[in-house]
C-alpha cells in the first residue's frame, strides 16, 4: 500500500513539474516558480479530496520519507553542481572580490537579523528571544544554491556577476553550515540549552571536547568530500560515457551514505566533492553534461516538494507575522546593502552595485539547518519558532528569489536576448513540437492543421553577450594580460579614446609575446591588434553569422553599432549553431509534417 502510495504522488509530482514548468516558461518566468506553484496546487487538490472523503491522506503520510530521501539526494546534487563553480582559475579572477563579497552580505545578513528579530521577539514575547536571534541570524546567512544554479542555468547567464552571484552562494551556504554548528556548540558551552538526548537535562560539556567534535563534524565532511573527488576523478579518466550517469548517481548515494553513517554534513561533504572534482580532473565537462541529465528530475521534484510542504500557514498570529517580516526586511537589507558596501569599498568596477539582489533566495540549506535544529537541540517552543518563521518567510524568499536572480543576471547584460525572447527554457522547440504532433494528428483526422505562430528571424542582437569588456588603445602589455585573465573569450576587442572600435586581439598573439620580455614596455594594446578585422551588425541574420564564422574561421564575432562604431556585444559560434537548430524546429513545426 504504501509503495503504491508514494509511487502515485511521486508520478503526480513529476507531472506538476512538467505543468508548472512548462506555463512558466510562457510567462517567461523561472521553472522553479511554476515548480514551486504546482506543488502547492497539488497539496490544495490532495487536501481537498481527503476533506471529500477520498482517503488520499494516507497517500501523502506513506510517501514522507521517500520525499526526504528525493530531497537529500537533490541537495547533495546540487552542492556538487556549486562546487564545480570553484574552479581554480575562476577564484584567481574573482579574487578579493569574492572574499569581499561573501564577507560583507553574510555579515550585513546576521548582522541586521540578530538585533531585529532579537528586539520583535523581546517585545511579542517570544519564548528565548535570545536563543531565537541568534539562529535565525546564523540561518539568514545562507543562499540556496538550487535556486540560484537552476535560474542561471535556464537562462544560460554567463559573465562576471555570474561567477560572483554563484561562488558567494556557495560560498555562504558553507558559511551558514559552519557558523550554525559554531552557535549550537557555543550555546550547549554555556549551559542554555542540552542535546535533545538529553531532554535538556545535559549540562556543558568541556571546551576543548566541544571544539574537537565541531572540528571533528566538519573538518570530516570536508575530508570524506575530497576523498569522494578524488577517486570520481581518477575513475572518470578512464571511463566511457554511457556509464558517466552510472557513475554520477553512484557519487551522490555516497555522499549520502557516508554522511549519515559517520555523522557528518552531507551538504558540505557535496560542495568539497565538486570542488575537488573539478580541480582535478582534465575533462570535467563531460561529466557535468551527465549531471545535468541524472540530476534533472530531481531538481524538478525538489521544488515541487518544498511547494507541497511549504507552511502557509506557519506565521498565524500577530507576534509570529512581526517577527517574520523583521526576519524578511533584515535578511534582505543585510544582504543587498552588505554587497552595496563591498562593490564600492573595494572599488570592484566590474561588478554591479545590485548584485545583492541575486543573492536572497533562501530555501534548501535554511530548511536543512532548521530540522538540524529539532533534532540537536530538541522540540522547544523557541525551536518551534525559529522553524515557523524560516519556513514561513522561505515562501515569500522561493518566489521572488529567482525572478530576483534573473534580474541581476540580465541587468549585467550577461544573458542573452535570445534565451529572454526566443528560447525560454533549456529544451529549444518544446511547444513547437507539440504543436507539430498535434497538427500531424490533426491531418490524419482530416481535420485543419493547428497554425503555426508567425515570428521574425532570429538576429545577431537576440544571441550576443551584451556585456562586454573591451580594453582601451593604449593599454599595456601588463594590463592586456590582467584582462585575458578575466575573460572567457579568445579574442578581446580594443577602443579608442572616443569608445570606437579598432580591432581584436588574439589570444595566440598575445602568447607568444609573453615569452619575449624585452617587449612588455615596448607595445600596447593597439599594436597587438589582428590584421584581419571581421566584425558584425546586431540586424545579421544567423545565416550570415555563421557564413562569417565559416569564411574566418573564427569562434566569435564582435557586434558593432552602425553609426556610432561602438561595441555592442560579442557572439560565439555555438551560440548561433544552438540559434539555428531552434530556428530550424520552429519552422519544421509551422510548416507541419
Amino acid at each position: 500500500m504504501s509503495f503504491g502510495a508514494t509511487a502515485g504522488l511521486l508520478a503526480l509530482m513529476l507531472a506538476g513539474a512538467l505543468l508548472g514548468g512548462s506555463a512558466a516558461e510562457r510567462l517567461r518566468m523561472p521553472r522553479l516558480v511554476g515548480w514551486l506553484v504546482a506543488g502547492l496546487a497539488l497539496k490544495a487538490a490532495l487536501w481537498g479530496l481527503d476533506r471529500a472523503g477520498l482517503g488520499v491522506g494516507g497517500m501523502v503520510a506513506a510517501a514522507g520519507g521517500a520525499l526526504d530521501f528525493i530531497r537529500n539526494l537533490s541537495l547533495a546534487a546540487v552542492m556538487f553542481s556549486v562546487g564545480l563553480a570553484f574552479e581554480l582559475h575562476h577564484l584567481r579572477r574573482l579574487g578579493r572580490e569574492l572574499l569581499w563579497i561573501a564577507g560583507a552580505q553574510s555579515v550585513g545578513a546576521a548582522g541586521l537579523t540578530f538585533p531585529a528579530t532579537l528586539a520583535v521577539a523581546a517585545a511579542a514575547g517570544a519564548a528565548e528571544p535570545l536563543l531565537s536571534a541568534i539562529f535565525l541570524a546564523v540561518i539568514a546567512v545562507a543562499i540556496s544554491p538550487a535556486a540560484t544554479l537552476l535560474t542561471l542555468r535556464q537562462y544560460q547567464a554567463k559573465g562576471h556577476t555570474t561567477d560572483a552571484v554563484l561562488a558567494v552562494t556557495g560560498l555562504s551556504a558553507a558559511i551558514a553550515i559552519v557558523a550554525f554548528d559554531v552557535a549550537v556548540a557555543a550555546v550547549a558551552q554555556a549551559g542554555w540549552v542540552g542535546p535533545a538526548s538529553g531532554a535538556g537535562a545535559a549540562g556543558p560539556v568541556g571546551t576543548g571536547l566541544a571544539v574537537t567534535r565541531l572540528a571533528a563534524a566538519t573538518g570530516g565532511s570536508v575530508l570524506v568530500g575530497v576523498a569522494l573527488g578524488v577517486v570520481l576523478a581518477v575513475v572518470h579518466v578512464g571511463l566511457a560515457m554511457h556509464r558517466e550517469a552510472k557513475v554520477v548517481l553512484a557519487l551522490l548515494l555516497a555522499v549520502l551514505a557516508l554522511s549519515s553513517r559517520l555523522g557528518l554534513d552531507y551538504l558540505l561533504t557535496g560542495l568539497a566533492a565538486g570542488v575537488t572534482f573539478i580541480n582535478l580532473s582534465p575533462d570535467p565537462g563531460r561529466l557535468e553534461q551527465r549531471l545535468a541529465v541524472v540530476a534533472g528530475p530531481l531538481f524538478a521534484l525538489l521544488f515541487v516538494v518544498a511547494g507541497f510542504t511549504m507552511h502557509l500557514g506557519a506565521l498565524a498570529g500577530g507576534g509570529m507575522l512581526a517577527l517574520a517580516a523583521a526576519y524578511v526586511l533584515a535578511r534582505t537589507a543585510g544582504k543587498v546593502g552588505g554587497a552595496v558596501l563591498a562593490v564600492r569599498a573595494a572599488r570592484l568596477h566590474d561588478l554591479r552595485a545590485g548584485l545583492g539582489a541575486g543573492l536572497l533566495c533562501h530555501a534548501g540549506v535554511a530548511v536543512g539547518l532548521v530540522g538540524r535544529l529539532g533534532g540537536v537541540l530538541g522540540e522547544a517552543a523557541w525551536v518551534e519558532q525559529v522553524a515557523a518563521v524560516v519556513l514561513g518567510s522561505v515562501a515569500l524568499f522561493e518566489f521572488a528569489g529567482p525572478l530576483l536572480v534573473k534580474r541581476t543576471v540580465v541587468a549585467a547584460g550577461e544573458v542573452k536576448a535570445f534565451r529572454l525572447f526566443h528560447l525560454p527554457g533549456p529544451r529549444p522547440g518544446t511547444w513547437a513540437r507539440i504543436r507539430g504532433a498535434g497538427a500531424s494528428l490533426a491531418r490524419r483526422l482530416g481535420v485543419v492543421p493547428l497554425p503555426s505562430p508567425a515570428k521574425g528571424p532570429i538576429r545577431a542582437r537576440h544571441v550576443m553577450h551584451a556585456n562586454v569588456k573591451v580594453l582601451q588603445a593604449g593599454a599595456g602589455l601588463d594590463e592586456v594580460l590582467h584582462f585575458i585573465e578575466r575573460s572567457r573569450l579568445d579574442h578581446f576587442p580594443v577602443v579608442d579614446a572616443g569608445g570606437r572600435f579598432m580591432g581584436t586581439i588574439s589570444l595566440a598573439d598575445v602568447r607568444d609575446i609573453i615569452y619575449q620580455p624585452e617587449l612588455r614596455t615596448l607595445v600596447d594594446a593597439q599594436d597587438l591588434l589582428e590584421d584581419d578585422l571581421v566584425v558584425a551588425g546586431p540586424e545579421e541574420t544567423l545565416a550570415e553569422l555563421f557564413e562569417k564564422f565559416r569564411l574566418h574561421k573564427a569562434r566569435d564575432l564582435v557586434i558593432l553599432d552602425e553609426t556610432s562604431g561602438a561595441v555592442l556585444g560579442v557572439v560565439e559560434q555555438r551560440d548561433v549553431l544552438q540559434a539555428m537548430d531552434v530556428e530550424q524546429t520552429r519552422r519544421k513545426a509551422g510548416a507541419g509534417p
